[in-house]
């Protein structure tokens, strides 16, 4: 009869996990399995990474927790064996814990098999020879058991005492984040750094992803770390995610809160180096490029990747080439269900003719001024802000003590002047603060409505240069913007006669409560839009936009708008 061994391996710590540990413990079971003739169970070994024999949570959950379970539920075939390195694999909890959950699992006709001791344990067994093994084995959990107690009651103090110098904004570690500097027990911005993170959010919230930002970082910037299995020091893009999403940049230490699973938050730890608003347009656009990724990512070919829908099947539409024999390329979506068979919606739809149709309906509305940020300019300027913010901090500061000094009568002579030079000082850098400020806002994009719009434009014509990079970049610029706005794109297809069909395809944008639909040649054929709730409110960016494109009033460009859609309404065939 064929004997099933289980082959069980745990380790504690994350740090072991980079060790020999789990290794060792493979090498040992498998050898055992071997000598014995069993054959290995399917599935491979059981594993606990990460969990400790002296809480136990093993036992009730994870690999070993689901093994137990499958044995009292039937599963595992009575005969079967559990192969283990050391009998502390399996517990170092309470000796009655312990000793508790060996004898259910030999009472169920399971054995547990220990290399190290060469033993197998089994219901019969534990009440003979091997008796005396087991009670060594329960003695050593009892003793380690208590160990733990010990140093798990001194972590929890020394973790206590760590998070109340957090709190009082003191370094309680060394250890810290690669662009801060510890100056006098306070955490302070390494500048070059602080820039280096700055100009990675910029460049997220810019449309690039993490692989372009690794390109571009190991062209510019030398690499700040290196991999603990790597020589090479070199960007990495897991790095660059962790800088990406780590609370450290916006300031707040994380930290498990004693006794507790929870997290204990503590804000101002870390100075912020990276504004509200850059980390909020970085993550929104990181969460819009999803399922945009692939190997065109960064030139940014298909502008509405993860929005396209089939109105057959509901499953995705694709992106294909089709060629004219003459070397001509023509792009089309097509349902993905209808290339593998399942979907009955076979037609093509054009997409250099929807790409074109889309944006001129909605391209202004897309882009806001976020998208017009320079990231080259706007870390330096935000660096050379801080400093000015800072050095006018300190001129105040000097004023107010002079102020002090003379309110309370100090017969020093020359106080009135230091007072008008440091007044003087404070006037300058009020001023520079001023320009510097305002270079940022044009650095981040903000320009009139009409500026906007002639932008827009450009960005438009860029987006067909024959420069590749430019071409690139303004795509991938659209491609933010477009995923930002746009919900929804569903490709329908409306039966008209001799088993022919025409194209309709319905686009829904995001917030607007606008819905455009589109024919097979880009034609706009109806537009469904609550245009009453704003064409009155001129501080809406989109009654701005209307008004602006059309030089007309308010009322004037809600009349036409509503007109166009109504005459549509009448020539469309409902989709």
């Amino acid at each position: 009869m064929t004997t099933l061994a289980y082959r069980y391996h745990r380790f504690s710590t994350k740090s072991q996990d980079r060790g020999s540990s789990i290794e060792r413990q493979d090498e040992v079971t498998l050898a055992m399995v071997k000598a014995n003739g069993w054959t290995l169970a399917p599935g491979g070994p059981i594993e606990d990474r990460g969990r400790s024999a002296w809480k136990g949570d093993h036992l009730r959950s994870g690999g070993l927790g689901e093994f137990k379970a499958r044995i009292d539920a039937g599963e595992i075939v009575p005969g079967s064996i559990l192969v283990i390195e050391n009998l502390d694999r399996l517990s170092r909890e309470n000796v009655r814990k312990a000793r508790r959950w060996i004898e259910e699992v030999t009472e169920a006709g399971i054995r547990v098999a220990v290399a190290n001791l060469n033993k197998i344990f089994d219901e019969n067994s534990l009440s003979g020879e091997n008796i005396v093994d087991l009670i060594q084995y329960l003695l050593e959990a009892q003793r380690s058991n208590a160990e733990s107690q010990r140093k798990s009651d001194m972590r929890a103090k020394v973790n206590a005492n760590q998070i109340e110098k957090a709190q009082r904004g003191e370094i309680y570690s060394p250890r810290g984040p690669a662009w801060l500097i510890d100056i006098n027990g306070k955490w302070a911005p390494n500048p070059e750094r602080a820039a280096v993170v700055e100009q990675i959010y910029e460049w997220s919230a810019s449309g690039l992803g993490y692989a372009s930002i690794c390109q571009r970082l190991n062209q510019m910037v030398p690499a700040w770390t290196r991999g603990w299995k790597s020589e090479k020091s070199e960007w990495k893009i897991g790095y660059v995610r962790d800088i990406l999403t780590t609370h450290m940049v916006e300031g707040e230490y994380h930290r498990k809160a004693v006794g507790e699973d929870r997290d204990e938050i503590i804000l101002g730890y870390y100075p912020r180096i990276v504004s509200a608003d850059l980390v909020e347009r970085a993550r929104a656009a990181k969460i819009a490029r999803r399922g945009t990724g692939g190997r065109s990512a960064a030139e940014a070919r298909n502008l509405f990747a993860g929005r396209t829908v089939c109105a057959e099947c509901n499953g995705a539409m694709e992106k294909v080439v089709n060629g004219n024999g003459r070397g001509r390329k023509y792009y089309y979506f097509l349902c993905r269900g209808a290339r593998s068979g399942t979907c009955v919606n076979r037609l093509q739809y054009r997409y250099d003719i929807f790409e074109a149709a889309a944006l001129e309906q909605m391209l202004h509305l897309s882009l806001d001024d976020t998208h017009f940020s320079k990231v080259e300019e706007t870390a330096p300027l935000l660096a050379r802000v801080a400093d000015l913010r800072k050095e006018r901090e300190q001129a105040q500061a000097k004023v107010n003590n002079l102020l002090d000094l003379i309110e309370a009568g100090s017969g020093s002579a020359n106080l009135g002047g230091r007072l008008d030079a440091r007044e003087a000082e404070l006037a300058g850098l009020d001023q520079a603060l001023a320009a510097a400020e305002t270079e940022l806002e044009l650095a981040r994009g903000k320009v009139s409505d009409e500026d906007h719009l002639k932008r827009v434009k450009e960005v438009r014509e860029a987006m067909d240069s024959d420069d590749e990079d430019e071409r690139q970049q303004a795509r991938r610029l659209v491609r933010t913007a477009v995923q930002g706005l746009v919900e929804r794109i569903v490709f329908a297809r409306k039966k008209v006669s001799g088993g022919k069909y025409e194209r309709r395809i319905i686009m829904t944008l995001v917030g607007l409560h606008t819905v455009l639909w589109f024919d097979g040649a880009g034609n706009v054929v109806r537009v469904r839009d609550h245009i009453d709730d704003y064409r009155n409110d001129p501080t809406n960016p989109l009654s701005r936009m209307m008004l602006l494109a059309s030089g007309k009033d308010a009322d004037t460009v809600g009349r036409s708008l509503n007109s166009q859609a109504e005459r549509a309404a009448k020539t469309t065939v409902d989709s």
